[in-house]
């Protein structure tokens, strides 16, 4: 499981290749996640303990190559928030990367 934080801030978690955006907290502390796809009914519940698992099936297959080009983007866009004094070659190291 790994968590990403989208364009307006939020976090998507992106878990066996799907990602995910928050649906809700429960009381326990726990929370439900649901594909960031809205033709999808996949769900996922984050765990007290951190883990993250599958609740409801996927109605595609993951997207590998469109989770790692959101990951770059939230590496971009925290390193220009964070480091405003960096650079204009960073943005090419974490493309490489």
């Amino acid at each position: 499981m790994e968590l990403i934080t989208t364009q307006r801030g939020k976090e998507n978690v992106l878990f066996e290749g799907y990602r995910y955006t928050l649906d809700c907290n429960n009381l326990d502390g726990s929370s439900l996640w649901r594909c960031v796809r809205r033709d999808c009914v996949g769900r996922g519940k984050k765990l007290l303990d951190g883990s993250f698992i599958e609740i409801v099936r996927h109605a595609h297959a993951p997207d590998n190559a469109k989770n790692d080009a959101e990951k770059i983007k939230a590496e971009m866009r925290h390193y220009s928030h964070c480091c405003q004094l960096m650079e204009p070659d960073c943005f090419l190291t974490i493309c490489e990367e």
